[in-house]
């Protein structure tokens, strides 16, 4: 996760820490104190906020209060599975601890290398050095084990000519599934260097559940994803953005509740937050330690392949970070992981040096020859094409006119199987889109809409007739084949990958459906 940071968050940060530490390379040389949870640390992290020296207060950047974002809160949270073991308070949890902190360390070193970027000379240029403050907490609002660190990241970086500068906002969301990637792989190699060997269930993004905690653990102890989950569809939606609210206006009260001080103390809650199940975790944690930790074998190309084809055809090294934790249940410690990611390129390329900004590897183009041929080859695409006469007569009679009637009459009146809409404003898609559907069915010819997300589907809903969107496709891999009309519609259709394009054309062609896909960029 990552959120906007500010001063007035300090306390909130610093209330619940079970340990504080700065990260980055850059802070030795501002002086920072040991420990950015006492109230030093937090005069100190004040000041970067600000955009200033924490020992002088000279200002680091040009400006530094007009600057838009004072930094960024970076959450890494550990599964469920290994929350519960490094909060259970046995022999071994502080092993699981030690690995997550290792893993919070190095997803840093990615970013910092990576995605920190500054301006020096009207050039973005990869910024030298960073300095970030890790709030490391152990449980969630609802008093339940949850592991996660607060990595507090200013919005300063040190340029290369010695000077600060602020942080460019794009590259941080541009890598921030990669960061994650970085960490969860880290985590866990490094459960397996402490000699816990885990078997592990991987799931899209690359985080992991370890399978020898029972899911009937793991979900009684998720009572406030729950609450969120329940308060977002109160709401009227169960979309990231209704739930990023929920998750504020669902948090309990724990300031003031009894028995409860911040620091120490939460560490003496979070076992018994386990649900007094501490004899289990430290079986558990026995089991794990008596297993032969092997070194994690390497990644495999192909694997990491078919895993970028899931979501587009080129792919940069973001990318690359998140197929390699999707393909690794082991893990990969950060080294080998840096090593395999700066090689990629090359073994994923199709033919000769991949681009700079990415890589077209070799399952991907099959995948894209295949929706060509499909596209060409047009069976049954000539069932949803209506005549010209009638669409115009029908466009005419609905007040369709002008440039939004000649896009309808080339998608009704086309026995393509698989039509293109350029990219171009929401409006104007959605009233060509409209003006289509009404020629396909008034000739008899049902259609259906193929949305990324909940929020595109309200969209489509409240800008045209369509009004049963589908938004199976969220997810790589997840989008649904055609199974509603001879007519659908794909919103984004150029952030889909390769593969779930080849699968929804090989199932048009099935059911005799036509495509009509969207492009957004």
């Amino acid at each position: 996760m990552i959120n906007s940071a500010s001063i007035g968050q300090i306390r909130y940060w610093q209330r619940e820490v079970v340990r504080a530490c700065w990260e980055g390379e850059a802070g030795a040389e501002l002086g920072l104190g040991a420990n950015p949870g006492d109230s030093q640390g937090r005069q100190e992290l004040s000041a970067l906020l600000a955009g200033r020296h924490p020992v002088s207060s000279a200002p680091l950047t040009a400006r530094p209060g007009l600057r838009r974002r004072q930094g960024w809160d970076l959450v890494f949270a550990a599964p469920k599975s290994v929350s519960l073991l490094a909060t259970a308070g046995v022999q071994g949890s502080e092993r699981v601890l030690g690995a997550h902190r290792r893993a919070v360390s190095e997803a840093v070193g990615v970013l910092a290398d990576n995605a920190a970027l500054v301006s020096q000379g009207g050039h973005l240029l990869r910024a030298t050095g960073v300095v970030a403050a890790g709030f490391e907490h152990s449980a969630n609002a609802a008093g339940e084990p949850h592991l996660h660190t607060h990595v507090v990241l200013p919005n300063l970086g040190r340029r290369p000519d010695g000077g600060w500068g602020c942080l460019a906002a794009p590259a941080l969301w541009r890598w921030r599934e990669a960061v994650s990637a970085a960490f969860h792989l880290a985590l866990r190699a490094s459960l397996n260097a402490e000699g816990l060997a885990f078997c592990w269930q991987v799931m899209p993004g690359g985080m992991a559940e370890a399978l020898e905690v029972p899911a009937q653990a793991r979900t009684a102890s998720a009572s406030r994803s729950r609450a969120v989950r329940a308060a977002a569809a109160a709401f009227g939606s169960t979309g990231a953005a209704a739930r990023r609210v929920a998750q504020g206006s669902s948090r309990p009260d724990r300031n003031r509740t009894a028995g409860h001080a911040a620091g120490a103390d939460d560490r003496e809650a979070a076992p018994a937050a386990a649900g007094g199940d501490a004899v289990r975790a430290a079986s558990l944690l026995a089991q794990a330690a008596r297993h032969p930790c092997l070194p994690p074998p390497p990644p495999s190309t192909s694997a990491v392949a078919a895993a970028l084809a899931e979501r587009s055809s080129r792919s940069g090294l973001p990318e690359v970070w998140v197929a390699l934790a999707e393909t690794c249940p082991a893990g990969l410690p950060a080294a080998q992981a840096r090593a395999w990611v700066a090689a990629a390129p090359g073994l994923l390329a199709a033919g000769g040096p991949a681009a700079s900004s990415g890589t077209s590897n070799r399952v991907a183009a099959r995948y894209d020859d295949e929706v060509l041929d499909a596209a060409l080859v047009g069976r049954f695409a000539h069932l949803a094409e209506v005549p010209g006469a009638i669409a115009e007569a029908e466009l005419a009679a609905l007040g369709f006119g002008g440039g939004t009637a000649e896009a309808a009459l080339a998608l009704a009146c086309s026995g393509h199987a698989i039509s293109v809409v350029g990219a171009a404003g929401w409006m104007a898609q959605a009233a060509c889109v409209d003006a289509a559907r009404a020629v396909w069915q008034a000739a008899g010819v049902p259609v259906a809409v193929a949305t990324p997300s909940e929020l595109a589907g309200r969209r489509w809903q409240a800008l045209t007739a369509l009004m049963e969107p589908d938004h199976g496709w969220a997810r790589p891999g997840a989008m649904r084949g055609p199974a509603r009309g001879r007519v659908l519609v794909v919103d984004a259709a150029d952030h889909v990958g390769p593969a779930a394009l080849a699968r929804l054309a090989s199932g048009a062609a099935a059911t005799s459906t036509k495509l009509d896909a969207l492009r957004h960029s």
